[in-house]
């Protein structure tokens, strides 16, 4: 027995799951938004049982849409912006630190300074910049090659 953790013991009163339930309702298992006891075998009002499935609805949605409006219109939005602004080409470390300053002063401007982990990893994700160590050159006649 683990002193911090005691483990309880086995009583009638405190049954472990192996152990046989008298009457199924009571089963914590079987406890869902479709079952109809509440393990004591009162019946569950049907409304609440609706208007919880709603709101988990309504959760899972709003999820969803922050999640695509992060990925399909802040980042990409802050990512033409921050190509915008540093241009021409810093060294990778100068704009990795120089993107993330400039994320960290918008948000915090916006008062949404908590935002910054979700956004910041999707710019990783999404900034090829990033990817590639700094913006791409413009071509062989950028750095003076004769061709």
């Amino acid at each position: 027995m683990n002193s911090t953790y005691p483990t309880p013991s086995v009583t009638p009163a405190n049954p472990i799951d192996s152990e046989a339930w008298s009457d199924d309702c009571r089963h914590p298992a079987r406890h869902h938004l479709a079952s109809k006891c509440d393990g004591n075998g009162i019946v569950i009002n049907e409304h609440t049982v609706q208007l919880t499935k709603t709101a988990l609805d309504k959760f899972s949605q709003a999820h969803w849409e922050k999640k695509n409006a992060l990925e399909v219109e802040l980042v990409p939005r802050l990512i033409e912006l921050i190509h915008q602004i540093f241009k021409p080409r810093p060294t990778p470390e100068a704009y990795r630190e120089l993107a993330r300053s400039f994320i960290h002063a918008t948000l915090n401007q916006e008062q949404q300074s908590e935002s910054f982990r979700p956004i910041w990893r999707e710019i990783n994700v999404q900034d090829p910049w990033l990817k590639a160590g700094g913006p791409a050159s413009s071509g062989l006649a950028d750095i003076g090659v004769a061709s």
